[in-house]
């Protein structure tokens, strides 16, 4: 299967750009990497172009020639006003609409001096802030002035806002033609996500009182409903008893409001929301899931514009609760550039339904007491928060995860955010400066890492200098930070064209770093361009060669590949999903570098 996209080039370097208009037709199973090597051969007789580049525009709309023209007089407009597609992105993922731009690169590049271009590449990575802010106000202003959660909560509605990257919520679900939705675990960006799922796995005395509204809110829910008015009332008094807060319906000034929510006082004299909730007589009623529209509440909620100073300030942490007949779902939700969603509990069935079973009663209490103490620490946070200081040149805490130190040999060594590494939603690794020296460090969240192997090629110059692998703890999941010196220069898949192979140097040094590794008994099991770095420097091309990625970095065959591996690791390794690494693999990658 085949599909075609439209779309307007220029050429890279041209003073002022000019553009022209074509279209291209390409396998729906091809990567973004196929699509730009298509369109490098396909203007090779006029212009024989090196590379080619892809590029969509922040705000989707048509695009012709003369429209392109007016609209980006520069680079730098043009800059601004796109985003990069990255390479590995599948051809079935992207929407087929006349908003694509083409970057035709004509320059020969040499690779015995590629620092010349990194004043260059820093300055288009310190755009990423700019950017973020401008994406952030951008959803906002959108999602003001949209549909109402009532009506995007219908799956088809539902399905056409998570199929724009423009209003897309991290919350998991996509669209064929739609962005990715995945976000990090919600408990880096606030500590009340990860002290709630603590405190529903610890063994305290629940109070007498909770377990009777908890048994209260199970009969309730037990009884068939067919309209939402009596369970809607009913669910709110049992409800606001457990949780010890007031659950109000609140409008926006707009007039669309969730069911209900509990208000959490700030020192701005403006209502947070410490929780917001949406209730369905019976799942499926009113064609909408209460877990989705309970999201889509939230968003408007803090996107109007009375909410401003508030999300101004802070990422707008708060729990979210959907109801429908004898189910209940808690969830958690951040605003960074985009509401981040996730469950923190699966749906749990509150009918009562078997004989002799108490113990539903104490699991579900536990649920909500833990809600409850979760609550009374957010609204907490609430109460104290303040205006934090956002150093020149750098992102917003808002868009960052709360954890802001490391630990070196038992001592606490703080940070600020600079900026991410990645302009994705997705990203967890960040470029930042250490409070006590003022000097610039890379860290980033992993659930496993190779800090052996990290170690040893940093001890033989092919890594950065490990400084720190700490590990979070339960409330962040289990997840570990790891702190490693900042090297200023390119990945291989920046530095080089990526239609042609490596200059030999390079490739002799990689070589030289996986015998290393095998000698030592590690595997490197994502050997790929954007993991290999080439660092500034006057000394030879095959000296400044740096390995960057260990997260699936281990000893033979100790370690799986995930179960999302990534198709173009699946296609360089040869490795199935979830398949033990091994050193054939990263082999296999060595060959496709």
């Amino acid at each position: 299967m085949s599909t075609k996209f439209y779309y307007v080039a220029t050429v890279e370097g041209a003073t002022p750009l000019t553009f022209w208009e074509g279209s291209i037709t390409i396998s729906t199973e091809s990567d973004v990497c196929d699509l730009q090597k298509a369109l490098t051969e396909a203007h090779a007789a006029l212009l024989d172009p090196l590379c080619s580049k892809l590029y969509r525009l922040r705000d989707a709309h048509p695009l012709d020639k003369d429209t392109a023209q007016a609209e980006f007089p520069n680079l730098k407009v043009f800059m601004d006003k796109t985003l990069p597609i990255r390479s590995r992105t599948r051809i079935v993922t992207l929407p087929v609409e006349p908003d694509y731009v083409v970057l035709l690169s004509l320059k020969p590049q040499a690779f015995a001096a590629p620092s010349a271009g990194f004043e260059e590449i820093d300055d288009e990575v310190r755009d990423v802030v700019e950017r973020r802010e401008k994406d952030f106000k951008n959803f906002v202003t959108r999602f003001a002035t949209g549909k109402t959660p009532s009506v995007l909560a219908r799956t088809g509605e539902y399905n056409i806002n998570q199929s724009s990257i423009s209003t897309a919520l991290l919350d998991g679900r996509f669209t064929l033609a739609g962005p990715s939705t995945v976000a990090p675990p919600i408990e880096v960006y606030h500590p009340v996500f990860g002290n709630f799922l603590q405190r529903c796995r610890e063994e305290v005395e629940i109070p007498e009182d909770i377990l009777l509204h908890t048994a209260s809110l199970l009969r309730s829910a037990s009884r068939v409903a067919v309209k939402e008015a009596p369970r809607d009332a009913e669910s709110r008094e049992i409800l606001a008893q457990i949780l010890g807060v007031a659950l109000e319906h609140i409008s926006n000034q707009d007039k669309s409001s969730s069911d209900y929510m509990s208000v959490a006082l700030t020192s701005m004299n403006i209502n947070a929301a410490s929780t917001v909730s949406e209730v369905k007589s019976e799942l499926g009623s009113g064609g909408s899931d209460p877990s989705t529209q309970s999201a889509l509440s939230y968003a408007r909620f803090y996107c109007s514009h009375e909410r401003a100073s508030i999300r101004e300030i802070c990422s707008c942490p708060t729990f979210l609760i959907g109801l429908a007949g004898p189910w209940i779902v808690i969830m958690g939700a951040v605003l960074t550039s985009r509401p981040i969603v996730q469950r923190l509990a699966p749906y749990e069935w509150l009918g009562r339904s078997r004989l002799f079973d108490d113990r539903q009663v104490y699991r579900i209490a536990r649920l909500l007491y833990a809600l409850r103490r979760s609550i009374v620490e957010l609204s907490q946070y609430y109460a104290n928060i303040t205006s934090p200081v956002v150093n020149p040149g750098c992102i917003h805490p808002r868009f960052c995860p709360s954890v802001t130190s490391f630990s070196i040999d038992k001592t606490e060594i703080p940070f600020v955010y600079d900026r991410p590494l990645e302009d994705d939603f997705a990203c967890v690794t960040f470029k930042v400066t250490r409070a006590d020296t003022q000097t610039p460090v890379v860290v980033k969240f992993v659930r496993q890492y190779g800090h052996d192997a990290h170690r040893l090629m940093a001890e033989h110059g092919m890594a950065p200098k490990l400084l720190s692998h700490t590990p979070l703890g339960e409330c962040y999941d289990e997840l570990s930070l790891v702190a490693m010196e900042y090297i200023k220069g390119k990945t291989l898949e920046d530095a080089f064209d990526p239609s042609q192979p490596l200059p030999e140097p390079v490739r002799n040094r990689i070589r030289e770093g996986l015998d290393l590794l095998e000698a030592a008994g590690f595997v490197f099991g994502d050997l790929r361009r954007p993991n290999v770095m080439l660092a500034d420097g006057e000394e030879p091309v095959g000296e400044r060669i740096r390995f960057i990625d260990f997260d699936w970095a281990a000893k033979d065959g100790a370690l799986r590949y995930p179960f999302d591996i990534a198709d173009v690791v699946r296609r360089s390794s040869g490795a199935s999903e979830h398949a033990w690494i091994k050193r054939e693999h990263h082999n296999n990658m060595f060959s496709h570098l």
